[in-house]
């Protein structure tokens, strides 16, 4: 079974917790920290493994025009039931649905762990975001990766794939 079709199984499950405020370390710790390091809304932000909606709904909040992707049917409707004029949709991270350099920021928080073709899913992003220097890049991701995906994702750091310079947040 597919990572989606595991978050699609246990959708709602995970729309209720995630939903209840000062729970998890989302609330208490995570957005708060990672929306400090987020950089001013440009003409588009992509979250990537959006689920429910509460990394978009937050990233709205502070202006940017965001598109929110998840491969799971369940969450997506419920992060459209949350907020209708959301732009959300129901796609592979590994093949995100975006024209190349179609975005000023791409943010996959939390995420990339849930994703099957996670090679692929690091690449994704660098074809739709606009380029900046890959350290900036790099810095931003390393602030919320742990050191088990540092390795892993790390932006660039893949043995099959050259640095990418795209504005790639990955956490």
């Amino acid at each position: 079974m597919a990572l989606w079709q595991r978050w699609e199984a246990h959708a709602l499950q995970w729309i209720a917790w995630a939903r209840a405020p000062g729970h998890d370390s989302y609330w208490r710790f995570h957005r708060d920290q990672f929306l400090k390091i987020v950089p001013p809304p440009g003409r588009r932000t992509i979250d990537i493994g959006c689920g429910e909606g509460r990394l978009t709904r937050h990233l709205k909040t502070l202006g940017h025009n965001v598109i929110g992707i998840d491969a799971s049917p369940s969450l997506i409707a419920a992060a459209r039931q949350s907020d209708p004029l959301m732009d959300l949709r129901l796609a592979d991270a590994a093949a995100l649905p975006l024209a190349a350099a179609s975005a000023d920021l791409a943010i996959a928080f939390m995420s990339l762990h849930d994703i099957d073709a996670m090679s692929a899913a690091v690449r994704s992003p660098s074809r739709i975001a606009s380029k900046m220097p890959s350290d900036t890049a790099a810095m931003m991701a390393r602030a919320f990766m742990g050191p088990y995906r540092a390795s892993i994702a790390g932006i660039g750091t893949l043995p099959d794939q050259k640095a990418s310079r795209s504005r790639t947040l990955l956490g």
